[in-house]
């Protein structure tokens, strides 16, 4: 992805490479270290481009390869990437995991009707009841 100020900052390495101004003795004892250092942020600049763009690409194959429909499966723009020697690479990813049925389970159940509700109210007695039992008066 190329920028406006950066190309206008590669447009004018060029130019002076083409001329070659700073060669030119009026130029003799000057510091040209800023240009230098110019031209190398814009090739550090360009690596980076690619890496990201690529990381990218990785990214976008691992949401279509793996669970493309799934909404219990998601991977974030700025996934991590961890890649080795083998032939593929590891991709940081959100996964759903319900914890219906196990001891993590939020919902509870009402001890007088049954149904899996968010919140309980405890009675004296030590039932767990849902609101509306409650209000129905059923404990």
């Amino acid at each position: 992805m190329s920028t406006p100020s950066n190309d206008k900052l590669r447009a004018l390495l060029n130019w002076i490479d083409a001329t070659g101004i700073v060669k030119q003795p009026a130029f003799a004892g000057m510091n040209i270290q800023p240009l230098i250092d110019a031209r190398e942020f814009l090739e550090r600049y360009d690596e980076n481009q690619g890496d990201e763009a690529r990381r990218k690409a990785i990214i976008e194959l691992a949401r279509n390869e793996v669970h493309p429909c799934s909404d219990d499966f998601n991977i974030d723009n700025n996934a991590e990437l961890s890649e080795g020697d083998d032939n593929g690479t590891w991709v940081s990813a959100w996964v759903w995991v319900s914890f219906a049925g196990t001891p993590f389970d939020k919902d509870s159940t009402c001890s007088d009707c049954g149904d899996k509700v968010p919140s309980i109210i405890g009675c004296p007695d030590g039932a767990e009841i849902c609101q509306a039992c409650f209000d129905a008066g059923r404990h």
